[in-house]
């Protein structure tokens, strides 16, 4: 009884914790967004005062932890960063460096956020991302089917690469030497 009380308190604790966790990290949406559109910076920066954890970055690495954007708030510059394995957890990491490039954006969420993040993964960038022309590939068919089809496309064109590097095909013929007689 002694343990099973024990873990049961435990249990609540984390509750609590994750519970002000989740809180604290929307109320630092609310203030960055708020930031971006209005320029109104106080409650943010009540938020960082108030919260110096809010500036400790997860160990996750790229792209599941990335940058949103730099904000210069009173001449100081935070950069806003989001973990999609942390429950898209938003960190706010003071830098001397501003980078005016925006990241991934701040209204990318939920399945769309991860299956960009998985896809990222598994088949790389090639440049900067249009992110609009990707809300609107997210958005023209469940994820599932996404995937599948980002699946195919990567088996069809490996399926090409094969056929061009294949000394025995039509294309690896063309680059054998021709018969002088």
């Amino acid at each position: 009884m002694r343990s099973s009380r024990g873990k049961s308190i435990r249990s609540s604790s984390n509750s609590v914790t994750m519970s002000r966790t989740a809180e604290l990290n929307r109320s630092l949406r609310m203030a960055v967004e708020q930031f971006l559109t209005s320029g109104t910076d106080d409650v943010l920066l009540r938020l960082i005062g108030d919260h110096p954890e809010l500036s400790r970055r997860c160990a996750h690495k790229y792209p599941f932890a990335h940058r949103i954007q730099d904000l210069v708030v009173r001449g100081r510059t935070y950069r806003v960063l989001r973990c999609v394995t942390c429950a898209e957890r938003l960190t706010l990491e003071p830098t001397d460096h501003t980078c005016a490039d925006l990241g991934v954006p701040l209204w990318l969420v939920g399945e769309h956020l991860a299956y960009w993040a998985r896809r990222v993964v598994k088949y790389g960038e090639d440049g900067p991302t249009d992110w609009f022309a990707f809300k609107r590939l997210a958005e023209s068919a469940p994820i599932s089917e996404l995937e599948e089809r980002d699946a195919r496309q990567a088996a069809e064109a490996e399926a090409e690469i094969r056929k061009l590097m294949d000394p025995e095909g039509q294309a690896g013929n063309s680059f054998l030497p021709i018969d002088p007689r």
